[in-house]
Order: C-alpha cells, then sequence, then structure tokens
C-alpha cells in the first residue's frame, strides 16, 4: 500500500512540476520575456498603408485623446478599444455608432485578435498583424 501512494505520489508531484514548466514557458513566450520582441501593429488597407503600432490599451476614435486617431465623419469619438493580456490582443466596441466588425462580421462583445484578422470602423479597413 505504502509503495503505491508513494508511486501515485511521484506521479502527481512530476505532472505539476511539467504543468507549471509548460505554462511558465507559455507565458514567457507570449509576453517577450526574452529577447526581441515584435510587436502587433495595424495596417490601414488604403493607399496610405500606415502603420499603426499597439501598445497595452488602444483606443481607437475620431477624438483627439484617442491613441489611433482616424478622421472620418463616421467613426465615434471613441469607437472601439484593443487591449493586450498575456493571452493576446482582444478589441472591443466602445458602444460606437456604426458598430465595429472583424472579418465582416459584428462584434457584440469583446472578442480575441488573430494575425490577418480585418478590423472595419466606419468605412476604414485595418489588418491585424502579430
Amino acid at each position: 500500500m505504502y509503495e503505491f501512494l508513494a508511486g501515485l505520489f511521484k506521479w502527481i508531484l512530476a505532472s505539476l512540476v511539467y504543468f507549471f514548466l509548460f505554462h511558465t514557458i507559455q507565458v514567457i513566450r507570449l509576453t517577450g520575456w526574452y529577447g526581441e520582441k515584435a510587436n502587433a501593429y495595424l495596417i490601414a488597407n488604403d493607399e496610405s498603408k500606415i502603420k499603426y503600432e499597439l501598445k497595452g490599451n488602444n483606443v481607437i476614435g475620431r477624438g483627439q485623446g484617442c491613441d489611433i486617431v482616424l478622421n472620418n465623419q463616421f467613426v465615434s469619438l471613441r469607437h472601439a478599444v484593443i487591449t493586450k493580456n498575456w493571452q493576446g490582443y482582444y478589441i472591443e466596441d466602445l458602444k460606437s455608432s456604426n458598430g465595429t466588425m472583424v472579418n465582416r462580421r459584428f462584434i457584440k462583445k469583446r472578442k480575441k485578435l488573430k494575425d490577418g484578422d480585418i478590423i472595419t470602423i466606419g468605412p476604414i479597413k485595418l489588418t491585424y498583424r502579430s
């Protein structure tokens, strides 16, 4: 009985160590705690091809206090926000008049962004790159 419990305990302990190491490596990989980290950015899909580098919180809108200012009458003053956490970047509509679309679908709640997603804010299309 003692040998069975000792073996079970060793198996559980080893599993916990591997689980901890796996998640620690995932956090390091996603947050860029090592070497050069390439930041995510948005690229305007028009002839300007403007590149907007993303930080922690990025408010998108027409207002002067926004991190990414899109000067268009169909863009709300505070239209959408892109936030970052350890899992990646998420976009959320800020109850704008015309809504926010990702890949031609209106978003109702916070949505995780994937590389290559097309964000539409008013008539402006932005490509997300990570």
